[in-house]
Order: C-alpha cells, then sequence, then structure tokens
C-alpha cells in the first residue's frame, strides 16, 4: 500500500471521530454564563421558558416513543438535570426569565466593601451605645431524655415566634416547633401552654396592645414546612383556655406565620398563612377574631410576614406584607389592611 493510499484510508477513519466529537459537543450540557451583561440572544438552556419548553419537549419525545417501541421504549425522559437547572433559575431570577448575572456580580462586589463583622461588640452602633447585653435565657437543666441526646450544654430547638407582655416587663411568650411557652419571671421559670393544641407547632404570636390577657396564637412549623398547621388560636384569659378562631376549613394545612394587631383599634387583627401544603393567604378580622375575611385581591402565596409602622404626620400607619418565595412578593397597606397594593409594582 502507498503512502497516498495510507492518507486516504487515514482521513476516512477520522470522519466517524469527528462526527462523534460534534455529537458529543451537542450533546454536553452548556456551562454557566459569564456575570456580563445579558446578550440579547441567550441560550434557552438558561432561561426558564426554554428550559420549560425542553422538558415538555422532551417528556413528549419519550411517551410518543414509549407508544412506538412498548416495553423496548424508554422508561421515562431524561430531564432530571433541565428540572435541577429550571428550580435552580426560579430562585434567583426573581420575575425575569433569567438570571441577570451582572446584578450578582455587582452584589458581590459591594459585598467584599462592607466592612469585616466585628464580634467583640454587640451588633449595631445603637445597641452599644445604649449599653445592652444579651443574656440565655433557656432551657436550663433538661431532665431525661434530654441530656441523653444532648448532654447538659443548653441547646434547643428553633424559636419561631417571641411576643412581649406590654404592661408587665417580665412575662413573655416564646413560640417554635415543640410548642407555646409563657415565663412570668424573666425566663426562670416557664409553663408549656399548647399541650391540648390539635397540633404543638406555633408560628407566630400576637399579643393585645392593653389588655395582655388577649393573645392570638397561630399554629403550623412555617419554617420547617411541617408539622402543617391546624388554624389560629386565641385566648381571652392569658393563655389558660384557648378557642380556634380560624380553622382548616378556612386555612387548610397551611402554618399561621404571622399575625398583627391594630395598635389604635385592637378589634382589626390581620393573619397570613402559607406553607404547610396548602396556599397562603391574608385573613383580616374587625371584631377581635370573631369573623375572618380573605383578602382575595392579593395573590396565594407563601406569606411570611406582617408588620406595621408607627404613624406619620397625618396619624396614619401603613402595613406591610412579604412573601417568601423568588418572585418577592411585597405588598403594603394604608386603610389597615382592607386593600392591599405592591410596595415596588
Amino acid at each position: 500500500m502507498g503512502i497516498r493510499t495510507l492518507r486516504q484510508a487515514a482521513a476516512i477513519a477520522c470522519v466517524p471521530l469527528a462526527i462523534l466529537a460534534a455529537s458529543t459537543a451537542v450533546r454536553r450540557p452548556p456551562g454557566p454564563p459569564s456575570a456580563e451583561p445579558s446578550p440579547r440572544f441567550q441560550d434557552p438552556l438558561w432561561t426558564i421558558s426554554g428550559l420549560k419548553k425542553e422538558i415538555a419537549a422532551r417528556k413528549a419525545e419519550t411517551r410518543r416513543l414509549q407508544l412506538a417501541l412498548g416495553k423496548s421504549g424508554p422508561k421515562k425522559a431524561r430531564t432530571g438535570w433541565l428540572e435541577a437547572r429550571l428550580w435552580y433559575l426560579e430562585q434567583r431570577a426573581g420575575r425575569e426569565d433569567s438570571i441577570d448575572w451582572s446584578k450578582w456580580q455587582a452584589a458581590a462586589e459591594h459585598r467584599d466593601l462592607l466592612p469585616a463583622a466585628n464580634f467583640g461588640r454587640p451588633d449595631g452602633p445603637g445597641t452599644e451605645s445604649l449599653g445592652a447585653r444579651w443574656s440565655y435565657v433557656g432551657p436550663n437543666n433538661l431532665n431525661r431524655p434530654y441530656r441523653r441526646y444532648f448532654g447538659p450544654a443548653p441547646v434547643a430547638g428553633r424559636v419561631s415566634a417571641v411576643a412581649f407582655d406590654p404592661v408587665d416587663s417580665n412575662t413573655y411568650w416564646v413560640g417554635g416547633p415543640g410548642g407555646l411557652c409563657k415565663t412570668t419571671d424573666a425566663g426562670v421559670t416557664w409553663r408549656v401552654l399548647s399541650d391540648r393544641f390539635p397540633v404543638v407547632s406555633i408560628s407566630s404570636i400576637a399579643i393585645h396592645p392593653t389588655n395582655p390577657d388577649i393573645v392570638y396564637v397561630g399554629t403550623g412549623d412555617f419554617d420547617g414546612a411541617a408539622p402543617y398547621g391546624t388554624g389560629l388560636m386565641k385566648s381571652t384569659n392569658g393563655g389558660l383556655s384557648w378557642t380556634k378562631v380560624i380553622g382548616t376549613s378556612m386555612i387548610g394545612e397551611a402554618a399561621i406565620s404571622a399575625i398583627v394587631i391594630d395598635p389604635d383599634n385592637p378589634n382589626i387583627v390581620i393573619a397570613c398563612s402559607g406553607r404547610g401544603g396548602s396556599v397562603g393567604r391574608v385573613w383580616r378580622s374587625t371584631d377581635g377574631g370573631a369573623s375572618w375575611s380573605p383578602r382575595l385581591a392579593l395573590p396565594n402565596a407563601a406569606w411570611s410576614d406582617l408588620d406595621i409602622s408607627l404613624p406619620n404626620a397625618s396619624g396614619v400607619r401603613t402595613y406591610y406584607l412579604v412573601g417568601h418565595s423568588a418572585s418577592g412578593e411585597f405588598f403594603r397597606s394604608i386603610d389597615q389592611g382592607l386593600n392591599w397594593f405592591e410596595a415596588f409594582p
């Protein structure tokens, strides 16, 4: 065989390798984009809409092959990495179709310019100038079986809610996945008040601004998403007995994540819910919890926080409502929670 013939054979042998390499390059998942501003044309597999179309197309093709080939066809569509990327984008893109990486880069650069934390002093200039000091409250001296697992160290579960008596500074309430507790001696001793609740997990507490015997408590574990909630409880005797004022027939199994009582008219109570297997809503009462109406103009969301501002120069307070999702729900109200509008439309 001559040299020319050998060269022709080698060239022909390289063709399948080149085709295989090109095919592999096409199928390889695209790498992460750079931090430069998004170009006019963007890889569809780095957009939410493009990923949804690709996932739907691959699942449709898999179904077609299953019908055509029967048992010899594919068992399921290979869309796992696409669905993982879709989740990743949905958590970070906000209301956009893709992540603006330049904004993330700017945020990282700003973070690097911030001064390092000083762990040797209280957090913030205000607390230091006021001489604020923090001390451990509890739990203390846990009995068995807790010591068996945690030892004598001050170890506790997550604290989801804290509320303070407006009259007695030694009395406050704490709620968490393990229940609702109350102290009347500034944390020296505690009393559990939720053992007879349908579910002991607590996410929110609100105390009447002038009558501390009236307390609202939201059940469910919003932060952990389990156990589910069973509604909103109310006490009119400082926690000795309880009445359910919002039940699962109204909110499903969502956790009551936040409660606020209007300081000027305590009969107005707003509660929000979310997670826990049910859609979240915002509920409003004008008769101290005897009846409730949903704020249907608001979207269903995993509502996480409610708060009320100090009155402005005209005496008007602003209510703030925040959702716990990637879309960043943020609403406000200036009529005691009756009507809501987006804070940043």
